[in-house]
């Protein structure tokens, strides 16, 4: 039995090879289809004395659980990218849906070193910024990063997290912040 599988734009046989080129406005949208939660990405940045660092990462998830192992991904054209890729702990905050405001702020480009107006509070254990009410806050270890295309892929080790039962995630859903999915 022979079986074909094709795809009107981008798509793949089953062997791999790709039939069409794949516009990257258009993957955007098919992979904006899929509801993911809201990252704040913190760390201390580079140079002289204490300065935070954030960025809003949508691409993240658990690895492993004994031992404790997340990853996410980060793109290599960011400017804060160098600044993350040498952290030796960073934290990763599960943004609640009262903190949208905060992952506006964060996803802009240009605005990982603004943090005028965000309220944190420096985790010395972590050697990180903090942002109070997510839903959860997860301090680790960089073990591992490969790069891929524009992005780094990072495995981390979890050292230490926090939990608020109460709280609701932030999605993120076709191009769209949603504060009532659940």
């Amino acid at each position: 039995m022979n079986v074909t599988l094709s795809f009107e734009r981008g798509g793949h046989n089953m062997y791999g090879s790709c039939m069409n080129e794949i516009s990257t406005q258009d993957l955007k949208g098919a992979l904006g289809s899929y509801p993911t939660g809201v990252i704040l990405l913190t760390a201390r940045a580079l140079g002289e004395g204490i300065k935070p660092v954030g960025v809003v990462i949508n691409s993240f998830n658990s690895v492993s659980l004994e031992p404790a192992i997340v990853s996410f991904c980060l793109g290599t054209y960011t400017r804060s990218h160098a600044d993350f890729s040498a952290a030796k702990t960073l934290t990763l905050h599960i943004l609640s849906t009262q903190q949208e405001a905060i992952a506006k702020h964060f996803c802009k480009s240009g605005m990982a070193y603004d943090w005028d107006g965000i309220h944190y509070d420096w985790d010395a254990a972590s050697d990180c910024p903090v942002v109070q009410g997510s839903v959860a806050r997860i301090s680790c270890t960089i073990k591992n990063s490969y790069h891929e295309g524009d992005h780094e892929l990072f495995i981390a080790q979890v050292h230490d997290f926090v939990r608020d039962e109460k709280k609701s995630s932030l999605v993120y859903y076709q191009r769209k912040f949603h504060q009532d999915c659940f």
